[in-house]
């Protein structure tokens, strides 16, 4: 027998970042499919009415879930999942919510969906001329928007530095035979600069060494805006030093949340950068996958230009 601690909070990749979203006053349209379970019923109680009013109950199916295990550094060591009802977020589905979706700012897009339901959400990205921003979730799905004819709506990706050598080898931008070489910021700004062709925004974490960014502009033209510059530019944000680390299973989610709520605020890549990590550092310093208590505006990280390193 091995004591442990357990604990159930609200997780999933689109549900963090869309409840990082409503915390730092943005009002995202969360769309999903729960069952009718004891699980669905929890989670449903854990948001707020609004975020929850186009997620799909379906009968006699399982609410997604998993178990995370941690180790005493709070990193995650092993994960069991059921995920069967992502299945159920059909192409159909999609389509219901087309009316909603036409009217976004950005499209945020995780890899639990079908091959299917992405191209579908990423057609429709195409018709209605919407940014997507992709969010890999997990290596053995983080190129499945590159199966579909329309992956080229995707403007903005956020790997890690697995997702980003799988994305890249599936795409034969790398050969896998690199992965034995890849270990430094120089081969990880190599191959994000190569993908950078593909996707104007590269954004690979980098867990403790920080972020790095590839794309045609400089750290101070506004994220969003898509540049005309020719060369792709490669930064590297270190990241600070953070004590009191209880877990990691949400920070880049709020990463990300914090970087598409400056992003659709029309600021540059070194304020979005600097609101993506100071909403990590809340979810790592907070038991829950998103903190309890985000931040708005007013806090300093909307003034704070991140340091950076040009490579």
């Amino acid at each position: 027998m091995h004591p442990s601690k357990f604990s159930y909070v609200a997780g999933g990749v689109a549900r963090n970042i869309s409840e990082a979203l409503s915390k730092m006053g943005s009002s995202p349209t969360f769309i999903t499919a729960i069952g009718d379970d004891e699980t669905g019923r929890l989670l449903s109680s854990m948001m707020t009415e609004d975020l929850m009013k186009r997620a799909k109950i379906i009968k006699g199916k399982n609410t997604a879930q998993c178990i995370i295990v941690l180790d005493p550094q709070g990193d995650c060591s092993c994960l069991f999942a059921d995920f069967e009802i992502h299945k159920q977020i059909t192409p159909e589905m999609i389509i219901k919510n087309e009316e909603k979706i036409s009217t976004a700012k950005l499209i945020v897009l995780d890899g639990n969906l079908t091959i299917k339901s992405i191209q579908q959400v990423l057609e429709l990205a195409t018709n209605y001329n919407i940014a997507v921003f992709f969010e890999p979730t997990d290596v053995i799905v983080s190129a499945k928007p590159f199966e579909t004819n329309y992956w080229k709506a995707v403007k903005f990706i956020t790997p890690n530095v697995q997702e980003l050598l799988y994305i890249a080898t599936k795409l034969n931008i790398v050969s896998p035979s690199i992965k034995n070489k890849f270990e430094g910021i120089e081969e990880i700004s190599e191959v994000a600069k190569s993908l950078a062709n593909y996707i104007d925004n590269v954004i690979v974490t980098l867990g403790s060494n920080g972020i790095l960014i590839a794309r045609r502009a400089d750290a101070s033209q506004p994220f969003l805006l898509a540049s005309n510059e020719k060369d792709v530019r490669i930064r590297h944000y270190p990241a600070e030093i953070i004590e009191n680390i209880v877990n990691v299973s949400g920070a880049g989610d709020c990463f990300a949340s914090g970087l598409i709520m400056s992003m659709l605020e029309g600021k540059p890549e070194d304020i979005c950068i600097s609101v993506g990590l100071s909403a990590a550092r809340q979810s790592l310093q907070s038991s829950f996958t998103v903190a309890k208590n985000m931040f708005d505006q007013n806090h300093s990280c909307w003034k704070s230009h991140a340091r950076y390193i040009e490579i």
